[in-house]
C-alpha cells in the first residue's frame, strides 16, 4: 500500500517526495512544453533586453512544469487535474 512504501524511504527522501507531487494532467503538461519551446530561445532571437528575458524565464519555468508534473500555483490554490 501507499503507507507501507512511504515508511520505508528515508527521511530525506519523504521531503523530496512531498514537495514534488504531480498536480498536472498529460495534456496540460504537453501544451506546456511545447509552449517553453517557442519561450526558452527568445534571448537568442531578440537579445538581452527584459521583455525577452522574461519570457525566458517563464519558459524555464513552463519547462520545469512540464517536466516534473508540478505546478506550484496549482498546489497554493489547492487544484490538481490529474485524473482519479
Amino acid at each position: 500500500s501507499f503507507q507501507a512504501e512511504i515508511l520505508n524511504l528515508e527521511t530525506s527522501e519523504i521531503y523530496i517526495f512531498i514537495i514534488i507531487i504531480k498536480n498536472q494532467n498529460n495534456a496540460e503538461r504537453i501544451t506546456r512544453f511545447v509552449i517553453s519551446l517557442f519561450l526558452l530561445p527568445s534571448t537568442l532571437i531578440f537579445g538581452y533586453e527584459i521583455f525577452p528575458m522574461v519570457q525566458s524565464v517563464v519558459g524555464g519555468i513552463l519547462l520545469f512544469n512540464s517536466l516534473s508534473g508540478m505546478c506550484t500555483i496549482y498546489r497554493i490554490f489547492g487544484a490538481n487535474t490529474c485524473p482519479k
